[in-house]
């Protein structure tokens, strides 16, 4: 604080006091400024790019639902290859048998006969065994066709809409361009869109600070992240819904130590597919131990620590550890695979912590 001892000889330094009281709570007062509201022009290319995301987003889940999306034709061969097994007698059945020619009643001869086709075979398992399993792939392609067909259409009525939101949004901008303001009918179109893109989390808002808050102890929490460090900063390690330890890394260098060091046999590799650049991810378990949960949950990790972790959904590729080796001539942390590769898409997420 500030002290100021003033003696005063006569009137006028009487008279000054005042002056200098006038002036002293305004200097020295703190000056609080709360900032202005934005204007519908501060936001208007905010609008425009957050809806082109939106839309682009939306576009690239359609593809990749689509990609999953089996040809209805091909369940009904399924079936109908089953259907024929189930008809086949024991007696024509031996092990080791790889593929056989059964009856095709959708097709007919001349004289009324069924034409026949070739069915491949598991030589392990008997004309029922087989045929169950033909009927799982059919139900398979069916049930799929049944869960993707109204999520890829749900998915088109939004980027139809989307396509007309930045379209309107374009024409703003234009008129912005050669008006030098916009009208209130476009104010209050704009402010609606950003309300919804506020809801549809592509615009993020500007939050208070808020004052920092002890946490209470979590024991677990503390623990789980003791374990998430144990391999150092630049590789986080996690629990999988199995128990089994699922290591990230999220360096060139542990990327590289991930996939060449820790990597062995056929535990689960995983990177994100389709040339996107992204973190290594491996489940340290066999592989026959890694339930379907094991899979998902390391995909995850691996769709989230990649470059195309905002589009929502991201294609995943994961192999055998044992087959990753370093690329010839590569840069640090580039690899290549050998083997069987197998794809899942999944929503990026990470384990709460």
């Amino acid at each position: 604080m500030l002290a100021v001892l003033l003696v005063l000889r006569s009137p006028c330094q009487w008279s000054s006091l005042r002056a200098f009281a006038a002036v002293v709570p305004q200097t020295l007062a703190p000056r609080s400024e709360t900032p202005a509201p934005l204007s519908a022009v501060d936001v208007l290319d905010e609008v425009v790019e957050a809806a082109a995301r939106t839309e682009q987003k939306l576009t690239y889940k359609i593809a990749t639902l689509q990609k999953q999306l089996k040809d209805p034709a091909e369940a009904e061969e399924l079936q109908k290859q089953g259907d024929a097994l189930v008809t086949m007698p024991k007696a024509k059945w031996h092990d080791g048998l790889t593929e056989i020619q059964v009856p095709d009643y959708t097709r007919w001869d001349d004289d009324g006969n069924p034409l026949t086709m070739t069915v491949e075979l598991d030589p392990s398992k008997d004309f029922q065994a087989n045929a169950k399993l033909y009927f799982k792939k059919a139900k398979k392609i069916t049930r799929g066709l049944e869960k993707l067909t109204p999520m890829i259409e749900e998915a088109e009525a939004e980027v139809a809409r989307w396509n007309s939101e930045v379209t309107a949004a374009k024409k703003w901008q234009t008129e912005l361009a050669s008006s030098g303001t916009l009208s209130p009918g476009t104010e209050e179109s704009l402010w609606r869109l950003h309300e919804s893109l506020v809801k549809e989390g592509a615009i993020k808002l500007p939050t208070a600070p808020e004052p920092e808050q002890e946490e209470p102890e979590d024991p677990e929490k503390e623990a789980r992240q003791a374990f998430k460090r144990k391999r150092g900063k630049n590789i986080d390690c996690f629990r999988s819904p199995s128990g089994h330890e699922v290591v990230a890394g999220r360096s060139s260098q542990m990327n590289e130590h991930v996939s060449l060091k820790l990597a062995k046999g056929d535990m689960p590799w995983f990177h994100s597919d389709d040339g996107i650049p992204g973190s290594h991810v491996l489940i340290m378990a066999p592989w026959n131990e890694c339930s379907k949960e094991d899979v998902e949950f390391a995909a995850k990790i691996a769709a989230y620590h990649c470059k195309a972790r905002e589009r929502g959904i991201v294609p995943v590729m994961y192999c055998e550890g044992g087959g990753v080796r370093k690329a010839k001539g590569g840069r640090t942390g580039s690899v290549t695979t050998s083997g069987r590769q197998y794809k899942i898409s999944v929503i990026p997420e990470l384990p709460e912590d």
